[in-house]
């Protein structure tokens, strides 16, 4: 027999219960009734704007919205009739079309409505069809046929597809558009009949990848930004070549010369070009070789494997050539874990001009490269890198001799002479504040000429207490490094910030 107060308990339990509920329906009727006035509030306000200034709101949430094309106008005509009123009167909400294999007939009525409502805006045209075929499908040859009729209106042509769909589109085509942003992406191996047009096209840029760009409807003369990966390097070299107007040039993973174009017999001098990104290459894939840029500004070079330090002479050779250092000399460099050469960075010496590093080390089991190469860098009697201004390295770890030497690096001096159980004892002030008649020692003042400006360590691995033993007694001059213009950021594998942990935490977890 149950206990006569767990009844009554259970009673009144049961009786809150279904008090609460009542009360929670009365909240939420009330809820409701104060939802409706503020959307009748809100509806007021919103009302009172233009249609026009409606427009131009409405416009820019389109363009946030980039990644999700064609879908702007009708999220925002859902809302309320106006809306829907509005968005049917801005054509500017429809001129972007994406168009992928059609499953039936009604999305070729879709895409024709599409295009109706953009009346005469300039358009951005996708085509994206990503299995090779002999010739398009019945569907999409319609599909082909209706973008055709309003080609005088593609100001951006992205073509994601495969060489006979790209063919079918502007084969013979006789209304030739003003194409501004132009992109290809043929899959490999696939190759391309002759395109006929009654003028070319003159792309101010131009992205492709795997893409061969030796059809003649194309032509370089208004071309001022270049992004190709995979291509080969005589085609690569011939769109330099032609584009006098260009500033930018990204060029990844470049392919061995083709015989498509004639390679030049030496380097020749293109004025415009500012900015160039590219990746590390063998000497018959190298492009820089055929290049000098008096106006280079930004340089980005990509390190893919530790043998490619054997290109660093043709690096140096195009930079002297080029008569300019420039502004931002970027190195980046992965060593992946399957690369068991060990890398000592003595050939950092040579590349004097980088002021950006980014650096992502993988540990060979027999050699410390994070320990090599801050000792490297702390090196007094040889400076490297003296115009260095940033520096990111992703390591696995750092061992107590990294710390040593990474300290160092940052301008401090390690007395031979004083106790080691007292590393603290040999942290001083990297670039102390002097008078203009005083003089430093000759290895802070080499130190100070390095314009460091921001350091970024990440490790792979999580921060321990053993870590924070080896990085503590350095810990209260890297916090003053910071004080002297220097951004200092040391996370591990959990963002974990090592550098500015409270007092009591010695390691996270």
């Amino acid at each position: 027999m149950f206990p006569r107060t767990a009844l009554f308990q259970y009673a009144h339990l049961d009786a809150e219960i279904y008090g609460v509920h009542d009360q929670l329906g009365e909240l939420l009727k009330e809820r409701r009734v104060n939802e409706r006035q503020v959307n009748v509030g809100h509806n007021i306000s919103i009302h009172r704007f233009p249609v026009d200034v409606m427009a131009i709101i409405f416009h820019f949430y389109d363009l946030l919205n980039e990644r999700k094309p064609m879908t702007s106008p009708l999220v925002l005509g859902g809302v309320c009739e106006r809306w829907r009123d509005i968005t049917l009167q801005t054509p500017l909400l429809w001129d972007r079309v994406v168009v992928l294999p059609p499953r039936d007939s009604t999305e070729l009525g879709l895409v024709k409505l599409w295009l109706d409502r953009s009346e005469t805006v300039p358009l951005s045209l996708t085509v994206q069809h990503k299995h090779p075929s002999p010739t398009p499908c019945p569907p999409f040859e319609d599909l082909i046929t209706l973008l055709r009729l309003h080609s005088s209106r593609w100001t951006t042509l992205k073509l994601i597809a495969p060489a006979s769909v790209i063919h079918a589109l502007l084969h013979n085509l006789e209304n030739v558009p003003d194409v501004i942003r132009l992109r290809m992406d043929i899959p490999s191996n696939d190759r391309m009949e002759s395109i006929s047009m009654r003028k070319l096209l003159r792309p101010r840029t131009f992205h492709a990848k795997k893409t061969s760009i030796q059809q003649t409807f194309l032509a370089w003369d208004n071309l001022t930004r270049l992004d190709v990966a995979a291509i080969k390097m005589d085609e690569l070299v011939h769109i330099i070549r032609c584009g006098k107007h260009l500033t930018e040039c990204t060029a990844m993973y470049i392919a061995k010369h083709g015989r498509s174009f004639p390679l030049p017999s030496a380097p020749f001098v293109h004025k415009s070009l500012k900015y160039v990104k590219t990746t590390s290459s063998s000497n018959l894939s190298d492009f820089l070789r055929y290049l000098t840029l008096p106006s280079l500004r930004k340089l980005h070079y990509d390190f893919l494997w530790e043998n490619a330090w054997t290109s660093v002479p043709a690096l140096n050779a195009f930079l002297d050539r080029s008569s300019a250092s420039p502004e931002t000399f970027s190195f980046t460099f992965s060593l992946e874990p399957q690369h068991h050469q060990q890398v000592d960075w003595v050939t950092l010496r040579d590349l004097p001009r980088i002021t950006h590093m980014v650096l992502d080390i993988e540990h060979n089991t027999r050699f410390d490269m994070t320990t090599a190469l801050f000792s490297r860098l702390s090196d007094t009697a040889d400076v490297y890198l003296p115009h260095l201004r940033a520096l990111k390295i992703t390591t696995p770890t750092m061992s107590q001799e990294s710390w040593r030497h990474f300290h160092k690096f940052l301008g401090g001096i390690h007395n031979k002479h004083d106790d080691p159980n007292h590393p603290r004892s040999n942290i001083h002030n990297p670039f102390p504040i002097v008078s203009a008649t005083s003089s430093l020692p000759n290895t802070i003042t080499r130190k100070a000429q390095r314009p460091l400006e921001s350091v970024i360590i990440h490790l792979k691995d999580r921060f321990t207490s053993d870590m924070a033993r080896m990085m503590d007694p350095y810990l209260p001059y890297f916090l003053d490094v910071e004080k002297f213009g220097v951004s200092l950021k040391l996370v591990d594998s959990m963002d974990f910030d090592m550098l500015h942990r409270p007092p009591k935490v010695t390691a996270k977890g």
